[in-house]
């Protein structure tokens, strides 16, 4: 008597059994699978547009779409930091498109989104300033990766520089010098001034 017949009764499988069934995954779990959170990417941004930027003037950021830019996504925290004074905000890419000239950027997001300062019914001028930055290589740049543009929310900070701190709204970690003195001089207030206890 074969296997088989042992196994089922002489009766033969039309399909075989696997031994173990793999776990199906959804590729949409995989693409949405959390990740580490990344520091934020540096982006240098020169006079008079990071006082644009900072003040909320200019909305959209346009560069060429250098590979360098291609794994940014929309959520992505990024800081915008001045080039020569090295001051810089973080802000969060709300929106990111794609163009593949500056001229059909700009009439898509609109010259006062990118050019705040430039007049809005000049779309050669506005095309010429963008293709005229970092002597001129922004126009090779442009025909050879395309633009990208990025749109924004700035993000505000736990604790601002300008900002008076509540010290007696702060918690300290129970081990460090800062509790433990806290927790003395709480001590010492309570021995000297007992609270009246109810009878």
């Amino acid at each position: 008597m074969t296997r088989t017949k042992i196994i089922t009764g002489g009766r033969r499988l039309r399909h075989k059994v696997p031994r173990y069934r793999p776990k199906k995954m959804k590729l949409s779990e995989i693409i949405n699978k959390i990740t580490p959170s990344l520091p934020p990417r540096v982006i240098h941004v020169q006079d008079p547009y990071y006082d644009q930027l900072l003040l909320g003037e200019k909305i959209v950021e346009a560069r060429p779409y250098y590979p360098c830019f291609q794994d940014l996504k929309p959520g992505q925290l990024v800081e915008f930091r001045h080039r020569s004074s090295g001051s810089s905000f973080v802000v969060q890419i709300t929106r990111k498109r794609i163009f593949r000239t500056f001229a059909v950027m700009l009439r898509k997001e609109s010259i006062k989104s990118c050019l705040p300062h430039h007049d809005p019914d000049d779309l050669q001028r506005a095309v010429n300033k963008y293709r005229s930055f970092r002597n001129g290589t922004y126009k090779l740049f442009e025909r050879e990766y395309g633009v990208m543009a990025l749109r924004f929310t700035h993000i505000e900070e736990d604790n601002p520089k300008n900002d008076t701190l509540d010290w007696g709204q702060i918690k300290y970690n129970k081990k460090s010098l800062c509790s433990i003195l806290e927790t003395i001089g709480r001590v010492r207030r309570e021995r000297m001034f007992p609270l009246n206890k109810k009878r």
